[in-house]
């Protein structure tokens, strides 16, 4: 996920922006699993902080999705619709695969692998508001068998 502009902000609005983002991809991630992301944890999820944005990796379905693949693509567009309505330009990459556990320099377990390098990629090809993802990752398809399915969300922004 890429907070589209960020880097023009002023250290002011980054730090507000970023920690308003942090914040709601916690929250977000609550209501998928029923309690909050934890650093020393990758039973779940996991957030990795990037300068101006976040790598938030899905290991299980959250409650009542059918996969973790749906349980990301809800995540993304959660988050598209934050940002939409507090005036940020967000854009998402999803893909999926197998992750590999490493510890980092505080001693906690991180994720790192394919899916995280791919899905960056795929994000640097989305427009703000767009979410895009790996043509091989199983998502919702169109109940009327239609091959390509485009799921659209629109915003109306309020003051």
């Amino acid at each position: 996920l890429d907070l589209a502009g960020h880097s023009t902000l002023s250290n002011e609005e980054r730090l507000r922006t970023s920690s308003q983002f942090m914040t709601t991809a916690r929250a977000v991630l609550f209501d998928a699993f029923g309690r909050p992301p934890r650093r020393n944890s990758v039973d779940d999820c996991q957030i990795l902080p990037t300068g101006d944005g976040m790598v938030v990796c899905i290991v299980r379905p959250g409650r009542g999705h059918p996969s973790a693949e749906y349980t990301a693509l809800w995540v993304g567009a959660r988050l598209l619709a934050w940002a939409s309505s507090a005036g940020h330009r967000l854009r998402c990459g999803l893909s999926c695969g197998t992750f590999s556990t490493v510890i980092d320099g505080y001693g906690d377990p991180i994720l790192c692998g394919e899916p995280i390098e791919a899905s960056a990629q795929i994000m640097d090809c989305a427009q703000p508001g767009q979410i895009l993802a790996d043509a091989n990752m199983p998502l919702p398809r169109d109940p009327k068998g239609n091959d390509e399915m485009q799921h659209s969300v629109h915003h109306t922004h309020h003051e």
